[in-house]
């Protein structure tokens, strides 16, 4: 029960901590780009960073339907059906990344002719492209990963909260008794 109070404890301290430093970076880093670089500048990442939210919805819950369908193969020990599962992940991440792109180039150019009397379409559609690489390496080499990592992560939590409550149900029966 001790390991259990400390982490939650940890996690919570964790998420406090990560809500204090993005509170922190939301009220520093605008005023500063906005000093050194204009409300221009800080308009438009703030709009890049809102398109570049709503194009990731291209991934449409791939992750966690591989994540689901790996669960009864991960437990019965199936390492084929894992494999089909993880390259079918593989596959559409693949698909995804390149729509991905394509919309980000797609939306990039127009979003800068729209702004381009305020500021260079070279700038816009670079800064666009810039932020949303993070993504598109994202769907194109780490997410068919990340998916079995996960996997792994929620299926050895899930195995040691059992083991434990085995233990813990034996410790119960045996001092009963």
């Amino acid at each position: 029960m001790q390991n259990n109070k400390r982490v939650v404890f940890m996690n919570v301290s964790l998420n406090i901590m990560q809500q204090l430093i993005n509170t922190v970076y939301t009220f520093i880093i605008p005023p500063l780009i906005i000093i050194n670089y204009g409300s221009d500048i800080n308009g438009l990442i703030s709009s890049v960073k809102q398109c570049l939210v709503y194009l990731a919805l291209v991934e449409a819950g791939v992750g966690g339907a591989a994540i689901v369908a790996l669960f009864k193969p991960l437990s019965e020990g199936d390492r084929v059906l894992q494999s089909q599962i993880i390259s079918e992940a593989k596959y559409f991440y693949s698909k995804i990344g390149v729509v991905f792109i394509i919309l980000l180039l797609l939306f990039s150019i127009i979003y800068a002719q729209i702004i381009s009397d305020q500021i260079n379409i070279i700038l816009a559609i670079s800064l666009f492209v810039i932020m949303g690489l993070i993504n598109a390496v994202d769907f194109l080499l780490i997410s068919k990963y990340q998916v079995f990592l996960l996997l792994i992560i929620n299926y050895m939590y899930f195995g040691y909260k059992n083991i434990n409550n085995h233990i813990r149900y034996g410790m119960c029966l045996y001092s009963d008794n």
